[in-house]
């Protein structure tokens, strides 16, 4: 069997889609099990599992062909799935108050850097005598490296890590009820029936349009509608990634400004980050393939406003939800994967035409109908957005209820 992997449209359609089926088998599963077992062990099975059948993928698609390659996509995304709920874990478990919008922050530029990283490194990979088997190769053997790094580094709580002291331990755990938190479960009902909840998964579905519609479809436009060729397409589509590292690492500044409002630091900021996605998307709506350079300004606002509001939104999450945060991030994963899903027969229905000036105007349809969208979730979050905690994140005993008012008391203050 060739190396070569020629696929036709509708079974790269189905590859693409794999990992949103593995993950949206791993919603069903995983959350339970990261409660009882912790973030620790379940992210670092999943991470060498994932980086194992990566590396193999390869050589199994000498043997399996195309069925090979499906069931590692499927695979892959059941692994992911834990990266979203990482975030919040982490956070809860590691930041004071204080430092849970550097935290969401850091932590969340996974999304940009694994793009930054993988798109240049394979489309030079890809141009080379050694093809595209070496960027499994390379991209699989540094996962199982970082993971087994993971695994013995990281610890779920500050007082179980030999690295820090007790002084430290007992520093980043004030304000954090970690031991009655650990074992309360999720109120899965009231959550789901929150209008803040659903205001949160609104904007969640917005940021997932905007991050994933490039992140899949960025080199085809970039290649096909505005005529980069190969080697700088991957070039292109990291550098508006780059961009929206830079976004998200101000946002967390707004804390040194303790008279600013809550509200505008986790209803206002992600409201008008994603206003700005909307009229970038009218930007590209109407000058599609005519102006290389408005295009890819257009995208690198697009990406910089929707990381930012991303930050945002987690942070969103952790004041009206606080412990329970993960949950809320959970559902942004499931998100994430059903848009995967769906997002290449849209895109496939809509943009199919082979000339290239009617393809143009395809993705101008694409890109005005995700301005349309990304303009009415806005409006719904923005309505529907709380500030405070939910009267489920309170706990019955006294000593909780104390400890709660201290953290409704240092949001308002916020």
């Amino acid at each position: 069997m060739k190396k070569d992997a020629n696929f036709t449209s509708n079974e790269r359609g189905v590859l693409i889609a794999g990992t949103a089926m593995g993950g949206i088998a791993a919603f069903g599963t995983l959350p339970p099990i990261i409660d009882i077992f912790g973030i620790r062990l379940v992210l670092s099975l999943c991470g060498i599992v994932s980086g194992i059948v990566t590396t193999a993928l390869p050589e199994l698609f000498l043997y399996g062909g195309f069925w090979a390659i499906l069931i590692i996509r499927i695979i892959q995304g059941f692994c992911l799935m834990p990266a979203m709920p990482t975030i919040s874990k982490v956070t809860h478990s590691w930041a004071r108050d204080s430092e849970q919008a550097i935290f969401v922050t850091i932590l969340s530029l996974f999304m940009q850097l694994s793009v930054i990283i993988t798109m240049p490194i394979t489309g030079r990979l890809c141009n080379t005598s050694l093809g595209w088997p070496a960027a499994y190769y390379l991209f699989g053997i540094l996962c199982l490296i970082v993971f087994i790094l993971f695994f013995i580094i990281y610890r779920d709580w500050p007082h179980q890590s030999s690295l820090i002291s007790q002084k430290e331990a007992k520093i980043i755990s004030t304000n954090q009820q970690k031991k009655k938190l650990k074992d309360e479960k999720v109120p899965y009902i009231k959550m789901l029936t929150d209008r803040a909840v659903w205001a949160c998964i609104c904007v969640a579905i917005s940021c997932g349009l905007s991050h994933w519609l490039f992140a899949q479809y960025g080199p085809l436009y970039m290649h096909e509608v505005l005529n980069y060729n190969v080697n700088s397409t991957g070039i292109w589509i990291a550098a508006p990634y780059f961009a929206s590292i830079f976004s998200k690492v101000l946002v967390p500044l707004i804390e040194y400004f303790p008279k600013i409002s809550l509200k505008f630091k986790i209803v206002w900021i992600t409201f008008i980050c994603q206003l700005i996605n909307v009229l970038c998307y009218f930007v590209l709506g109407i000058w599609t393939s005519s102006s290389h350079l408005i295009a890819q300004i257009a995208i690198i606002v697009v990406l910089s406003a929707n990381g930012a509001g991303f930050v945002g939104l987690a942070g969103n999450s952790h004041a009206i939800a606080r412990q329970h945060a993960h949950f809320i991030l959970s559902i942004v994963s499931l998100i994430n994967y059903v848009i995967t899903l769906i997002q290449p027969i849209i895109i496939a229905w809509i943009a199919s035409s082979k000339d290239q000036e009617e393809l143009a105007n395809d993705w101008s349809k694409v890109f005005f109908a995700y301005g349309a969208i990304s303009l009415v979730l806005n409006l719904l979050f923005f309505f529907g957005a709380g500030t405070k905690p939910r009267s489920w994140t309170e706990h019955n005993s006294s000593e909780n209820k104390k400890e709660n008012n201290k953290n409704v008391v240092y949001i308002d203050k916020l």
